[in-house]
């Protein structure tokens, strides 16, 4: 690693202009004196599988990014001050991670004072939100990248690796650095709530005689529902002979679709994440012609003791397994739906290596292309400004195309206080664009419980 240059600007306002103030080409020195070093949780497997791909083929998901207002009054001091404020509680912000031959991968963790994320300026805020979006070197810097953009009114861009945090550590992430950064202003305590276990912490219990028995149990039942899910991978693969290196990406949302979904969830004693698993259960019965619709549904693990206030990776996927006698009939499918969803939640804590060797030796139906069951991914968030429309306006699907390999199809639900949005997925072999964008209103057309003029299809 190339030497960090010094910063001398902890007493002066942040510019309004100006250069660079840590080299984005370089990265920070880490000096010697590492904590610890330990080997990665159950939850970190998948990312480091990700990390390990060449650049092209790794997951748009690897990185996850926010963007927050700043005060005027803020201080490049106020920054630092506050970012090291949270990386001193949260071990899995200040780690390098790599492995060696005939080792497993292992995280090392640094002192707070070591500062080893990269800070960066930039003037051009399309600039600096591309740099937050770029690959990280996790084995030679932190897993965290912080990015002062704009001109006048400026913003603070964070970026996170997701082998340091899943979806919901980063959104615990945003929100604690918001309050530290506060509380620095106004040289006050921030009301930060207590720290979460720590992944060293996390990988000594399942490493554990305890740790294990949980994973043993976990990986007896996904293989009791292989043969489901052979079955809906046959169904998906037979449509092609070859995978694409691109994907298609449907995205649909609706304010109405909220107000529908809370209703359907209370008058069915549930809750509305299993509205949303029911209504895309419903659109994939009706794609895959099946009444069984297995899938990947992911789970956060923050029910587990200790995980709530954790910025770690610990997320992963469950597997759930839908009948669908009815597909149009979405009260109907909500308490099997729900009853799915408390299974993926009670067997989503494995080690995921040990899962796949036991399937590998399990073996399956037979040769078929490479191709995932169907995923889902149900976002819970505390925005609350409306997304682009309001109450009676229809929904939008549209579609575009990343150059990004996708094996399955996988949907994202993201439910806010004011909306619900629609994600698919899907490899340009599996879907064509028409097909991804009808999937995605399908689903919303479920939650309103409308004609099809409800939603409507940009083609």
């Amino acid at each position: 690693m190339n030497p960090a240059r010094p910063v001398q600007v902890e007493s002066q306002r942040l510019p309004s202009g100006g250069a660079v103030m840590y080299d984005p080409c370089e990265s920070m020195v880490i000096p010697t004196g590492a904590t610890v070093s330990v080997n990665l949780c159950w939850g970190q497997q998948w990312a480091w599988q990700q990390q390990e791909m060449p650049p092209d083929r790794r997951s748009p998901s690897l990185i996850f990014t926010c963007v927050m207002s700043l005060p005027e009054q803020t201080r490049l001091g106020d920054v630092q001050a506050a970012l090291r404020m949270v990386t001193a509680r949260h071990a899995a912000l200040r780690s390098t991670v790599s492995a060696g031959p005939g080792r497993p991968p292992q995280s090392v963790v640094w002192s707070a004072e070591a500062d080893g994320y990269d800070l960066a300026r930039f003037d051009d805020r399309e600039h600096g939100e591309r740099w937050l979006r770029d690959q990280m070197d996790i084995g030679a810097s932190w897993p965290l990248r912080v990015a002062v953009l704009g001109r006048g009114p400026m913003r603070l861009g964070i970026a996170a690796h997701h082998i340091a945090s899943d979806r919901y550590g980063f959104d615990l992430l945003c929100r604690e650095l918001r309050l530290a950064l506060r509380a620095t202003l106004r040289r006050t305590t921030p009301p930060l709530p207590p720290v979460g276990r720590q992944p060293a912490d996390i990988a000594a219990f399942e490493r554990s005689a305890a740790g294990a028995a949980v994973s043993r149990r976990a990986i007896e039942y996904w293989l009791d529902h292989r043969a489901e899910l052979d079955v809906a991978v046959c169904v998906l693969g037979a449509r092609f002979d070859t995978t694409s290196g691109a994907m298609h990406v449907a995205r649909a949302v609706s304010v109405d679709a909220k107000t529908s979904l809370s209703t359907l969830a209370t008058a069915a004693h549930s809750s509305e994440a299993s509205v949303a698993v029911a209504a895309i259960a419903s659109v994939l019965a009706g794609h895959l012609g099946t009444q069984t619709v297995p899938f990947y549904l992911t789970s956060a693990n923050r029910h587990l003791t200790g995980l709530k206030h954790s910025v770690c990776s610990v997320a992963q996927a469950g597997l759930a397994s839908v009948s669908v006698p009815a597909p149009n009939d979405l009260p109907r499918l909500v308490p099997a739906a729900s009853k799915a969803t408390l299974a993926a939640l009670s067997h989503a804590y494995y080690d995921g290596s040990a899962l796949a060797e036991r399937a590998r030796a399990a073996g399956g139906p037979g040769p078929h292309p490479p191709v995932s069951p169907p995923s889902i991914n149900i976002l819970h968030s505390d925005d609350s400004s409306p997304p682009g429309g309001g109450h009676g306006l229809p929904a939008t699907a549209h579609t575009t195309r990343a150059d990004r390999p996708c094996l399955g199809l996988n949907f994202h639900v993201r439910l806010t206080t004011a909306s619900v949005s629609v994600e698919l997925r899907a490899g340009t072999h599996l879907l064509s664009a028409s097909e991804c964008r009808e999937l995605v209103a399908g689903t919303l057309r479920l939650l309103l419980d409308a004609s099809p003029a409800t939603v409507h299809i940009v083609r």
